[in-house]
């Protein structure tokens, strides 16, 4: 199933990836502000953390030629990892980092509705951005695995151990989770692997479309994509699962499972939305759709500026990852307008 034998680590584009991993979802959310985010110790944490882990979905990915459904379920792995081994915020009932959540009714000690959300940002932010910005900015690196199996091995291996020592060493205010959260997690993003292989497998045994994946440069466009519309079609599926669904809780104040379930429904029709537009342009309408997600994400790092009192960072940071969306897009539609010219 892998796509060609690794001819060694691209720095490069491995550092872009690893570096976009916590700077989309951390720096762009205003929870590790400037100089923070340049402290040698937080930068380790957050290669560990938040690099590695990606840097092993990036390998499934491609080894395993998946789709878009594979990158859902290994985002939601990635969401465990980071909210529930490192942040454990899964389980609180206050002191939620959103605390519109707080008091919210928990399921076996899970708080669901965070957790939807939460994974959901994760998705978005930590895997899906940064995955499809470092495939444009590296169109050659797109095909073939970074990761020796031995390398697959190791960095799985001190992720594993990072994220063990985080949860069970924790002190305030992140105190040591519960064996029995602990083991559900595992459990949980095992389940996740497992079940993005199963996808992997069946798309294998389809032949018409085995030699593709969700950053494969293989993929064929059809006549008539439109990487403009695309775009905004993304700004207005992540207005309507972020900010929408926190002005429904905010004014309707629904119970954990009203929540859950109208999050869930919204979700889906983005989801959904996504998947019709990818039928003509897989791959354009996956860059473009991603980065139309960053817009109402810079309007919130403005807005968690003001409420910080870092309102100058804030508008610099959003200008920023304003400027670095409108230089992907761009190269995103030369692709396209090139693509249409050799017709």
């Amino acid at each position: 199933m892998v796509p060609t034998a690794p001819r060694g680590f691209p720095f490069r584009a491995g550092a872009a990836l690893v570096a976009l991993s916590f700077l989309t979802a951390e720096y762009m959310s205003g929870n590790v502000p400037f100089p923070r985010i340049l402290f040698p110790p937080v930068v380790l944490f957050l290669i560990l953390g938040y690099g590695f882990p990606l840097l092993l979905i990036r390998e499934a990915i491609v080894r395993w030629r998946l789709g878009g459904p594979g990158m859902l379920l290994l985002g939601g792995a990635y969401g465990l990892v980071n909210e529930g081994l490192l942040a454990k915020t899964l389980t609180l009932k206050t002191g939620v980092p959103i605390g519109l959540f707080d008091g919210m009714a928990l399921a076996f000690g899970i708080h669901v509705p965070w957790a939807l959300f939460i994974l959901a940002y994760h998705l978005c932010a930590s895997v899906a951005l940064p995955l499809l910005a470092v495939r444009v900015l590296f169109p050659a690196e797109a095909d073939r695995p970074w990761l020796s199996p031995r390398a697959i091995w190791a960095v799985s291996a001190l992720t594993l151990l990072f994220c063990s020592a985080v949860y069970f060493l924790g002190k305030d205010p992140h105190p040591p989770g519960k064996p029995a959260h602990f083991a559900f997690y595992l459990a949980a993003i095992g389940a996740l692997l497992a079940a993005s292989h199963r996808l992997a497998r069946a798309r294998e045994h389809r032949a018409a479309n085995s030699t593709g994946g969700l950053l494969s440069a293989t993929e064929t466009p059809a006549p008539g994509s439109n990487v403009l519309r695309t775009f905004l079609s993304g700004t207005l599926a992540a207005v309507l699962v972020f900010p929408a669904t926190l002005i429904f809780l905010t004014k309707a104040r629904p119970t954990a499972i009203l929540f859950s379930g109208v999050f869930m429904a919204v979700f889906s029709l983005a989801v959904a939305w996504l998947a019709r537009l990818s039928r003509r342009d897989p791959l354009k309408a996956r860059l473009s759709f991603a980065l139309g997600i960053t817009i109402p994400f810079c309007a919130l790092r403005v807005i968690a500026g003001f409420q910080r009192g870092r309102a100058i960072e804030g508008a610099v940071a959003a200008l920023l990852f304003l400027a670095g969306t409108i230089f992907l897009l761009r190269r995103v539609q030369r692709g396209a307008s090139a693509q249409t010219t050799d017709r």
